[in-house]
């Protein structure tokens, strides 16, 4: 799937892998160098950045406002494991409003051009519990929704299913990015259980060739497909493309449709 994802700068001209970050060494004069530190400390290793789950520091995870919300039958689906590549707690560039993104692990569509080529195998990333993953969700505050990604979500839908339901049980909407088409949802197995938890869905393969990035589009194939009346076109076209965030720790973050390519056209 042709999602939305993070880079870490890099100055080779060369496209980084998605979801990467670069850990930098506080400065002495202050936080906000942090974040150029990391850009100067990528320009001297002079290499590709390392998958965020690789290099990060693992988060503290607990229950959350989402684990207890949650029905019992939710409770039950997450007692599994998900394959991700990493989550975000708060995005604006994957959905209306802030958003907590997950970004999968695991696809086998194999779009060719696909810039998140990172999140294709599905031995990478790492398992994480689901009770934990909700419990993040529910730790975070002042957001509007929850946006899936990947990798394919829907090759993984019992896990989609469950985090779905938990961000209902909150009052969050929900979006979902998959190369598979709406009517190919219905379907996969367990597709048109997470159908029914939408709020959007953004549809379809990545087509190099009819490259598009806009309104949460890849390329202008793919569909966005309101399922519920919580938002109209005009709020999800609203979307930035691509956002850059300079997070505590000094991560220098770009998520959206392929900022580093989009800052570098002409």
């Amino acid at each position: 799937m042709e999602g939305r994802a993070r880079h870490v700068e890099g100055d080779h001209g060369l496209q980084l892998p998605r979801l990467a970050r670069e850990r930098a060494p506080a400065p002495a004069d202050g936080r906000h160098r942090r974040g150029l530190r990391a850009v100067e400390r990528h320009r001297e290793r002079h290499h590709h950045a390392r998958p965020a789950v690789q290099g990060a520091r693992p988060r503290r995870l607990g229950g959350g406002r989402a684990a207890r919300a949650a029905p019992a039958q939710a409770r039950q689906v997450t007692q599994a494991q998900a394959r991700i590549h990493a989550f975000e707690p708060r995005s604006r560039a994957n959905g209306p409003g802030a958003r907590f993104v997950v970004w999968f692990q695991g696809c086998t569509l194999g779009c060719p051009g696909c810039f998140n080529p990172t999140t294709h195998d599905a031995a990478a990333g790492r398992s994480i519990a689901l009770d934990e993953l909700i419990g993040e969700l529910g730790r975070v505050h002042g957001i509007e929704g929850l946006s899936l990604s990947g990798g394919e979500p829907l090759q993984q839908p019992g896990a989609a299913r469950a985090l779905l339901d938990a961000a209902r049980a909150l009052g969050l909407s929900t979006l979902a990015f998959s190369g598979y088409t709406v009517e190919e949802i219905r379907d996969l197995p367990g597709g048109p259980d997470v159908l029914a938890r939408l709020d959007v869905l953004i549809d379809g393969r990545y087509v190099a060739g009819e490259r598009l990035a806009t309104g949460l589009r890849g390329s202008a194939n793919q569909r966005i497909q309101l399922l519920t009346g919580r938002y109209t076109r005009a709020d999800v076209e609203a979307t930035p493309v691509a956002e850059i965030r300079i997070a505590p720790t000094g991560d220098v973050i770009l998520t959206g449709v392929d900022p580093l390519k989009l800052r570098r056209r002409p």
